[in-house]
């Protein structure tokens, strides 16, 4: 919280007993949504691992959302580095989703279709 009080962009005259009371809220709501997407993830992998084609849906969802929201984050005015992250993020949900689309991987997720008796 020191740091963050620091680094603190406030104008002079700025209450900074008043601007260490919000940061905590502020610090939750970057951690609250990375731990929520983390337990997302963590059950469509375990869907994944028992062959569910829901979660090999839900996996192809969430790379084109992560592809779309890449593309968006590059016309905003973040530094390079943040570029250069979205950058890394971008190509491993292309790989993601190449390897994803192979005929073997796909096979294994396929729908199963009711066999016709008549």
């Amino acid at each position: 919280m020191d740091y963050q009080l620091a680094h603190l962009d406030v104008s002079t005259g700025t209450d900074l007993a008043i601007a260490r009371e919000d940061l905590p809220s502020s610090v939750w709501s970057r951690v609250l949504p990375v731990m929520l997407v983390a337990l997302t993830y963590l059950v469509v992998i375990g869907g994944l691992r028992l062959g569910r084609r829901r979660a090999y849906r839900q996996v192809i969802f969430i790379s084109v959302i992560v592809l779309l929201g890449v593309g968006l984050a590059m016309f905003q005015p973040f530094p390079w580095w943040v570029r250069a992250v979205n950058v890394a993020k971008a190509l491993v949900v292309l790989a993601l989703l190449f390897l994803a689309s192979r005929p073997q991987v796909r096979s294994w997720f396929r729908r199963h279709q009711p066999t016709r008796r008549g």
